[in-house]
């Protein structure tokens, strides 16, 4: 009993040196760190908006004796055509686009990760079967796809999540598998095989834990083209409907009034960028200080 006890605080051990070294690697990137930082000051925003502004009043409300104010001390973004407040869209806007950005590619990497995990670890007939029917997906371009099931199933916020997820999921999917097939076949693996340990436990507790640094690169990067993705099918009438504050929508609404207001459509394009490439640059620094090609 004492033996497994020390083994396992050996092994918490271990992962707290690894997870103390990667963030080591993670902070000499100053373009990862201003990433994270701007990726901070967005969620900090999205989250507190509530206490910032209400939702009714400021976001939703129509007042058109105020339309068109340029920044001041009331409303530091200005108003838009329909005397809504610029600042408190953006951050109920924020809340729409990062929590549907982390929701989508959480469900999936989950399944993307369990057909991945699935084709490369038993390989064969399972294997040419899932990576096929991924083939087909990852075929049809990303905003196609999501458009096509938007359209077909109506424009909702489920939907939408759906259509992105669905995808989403074949690249988690190669990404697994590649990872899978290179470490299948090792001693550990073989040696949790001879212990009779089943296949599910394998995959969930050896093989995808030691796959899990090219997944989470992936996530992130796709956490940023799914905000994209929003945005652009928002943009196009198939995303998040008016009145509800979307970057994408705000964009849609303000494009026939940029000419004489450019700030309506320069400050949510602006949001939808830094989200961008907060993400980007987090994944980029996640790369360099997960690849073990670069740890010396």
């Amino acid at each position: 009993m004492n033996s497994q006890v020390a083994v396992g605080i050996k092994d918490t051990t271990k992962k707290r040196s690894q997870i103390k070294f990667i963030w080591h690697r993670f902070k000499k990137n100053k373009l990862a760190m201003i990433g994270l930082f701007m990726l901070i000051v967005l969620t900090i925003l999205s989250i507190s908006a509530p206490l910032l502004r209400d939702y009714d009043k400021d976001v939703i409300s129509q007042d058109v004796k105020i339309r068109f104010q340029s920044p001041n001390r009331e409303h530091i973004l200005g108003t838009d055509q329909y005397g809504r407040d610029i600042f408190a869209r953006i951050i109920y806007g924020g809340r729409i686009s990062l929590s549907m950005g982390f929701a989508v590619v959480a469900i999936a990497m989950l399944f993307g990760s369990i057909i991945g995990a699935s084709a490369g670890y038993y390989g064969g007939k399972i294997d040419n079967i899932l990576m096929r029917i991924m083939d087909v997906f990852l075929a049809i371009p990303q905003i196609l796809m999501a458009m096509a099931i938007v359209a077909a199933l109506g424009t909702d916020i489920k939907n939408l999540l759906m259509a992105m997820t669905i995808a989403n999921i074949p690249k988690f999917a190669r990404i697994v598998r590649s990872a899978i097939l290179q470490i299948r076949n090792q001693e550990f693996i073989e040696a949790a095989r001879a212990c009779g340990t089943s296949d599910a436990r394998i995959i969930l507790k050896h093989i995808i834990p030691n796959a899990i640094g090219p997944i989470i690169v992936q996530a992130t990067l796709n956490i940023a083209q799914t905000i994209i993705g929003i945005a652009g099918l928002s943009f196009i009438g198939l995303g998040i409907q008016p009145p509800k504050p979307e970057w994408g929508t705000m964009l849609a609404e303000a494009k026939s009034q940029m000419r004489n207001y450019p700030y309506l459509v320069i400050v949510p394009g602006l949001s939808i960028m830094m989200a961008v490439l907060a993400f980007n640059l987090i994944g980029d620094g996640l790369r360099d200080a997960l690849d073990p090609k670069l740890k010396n």
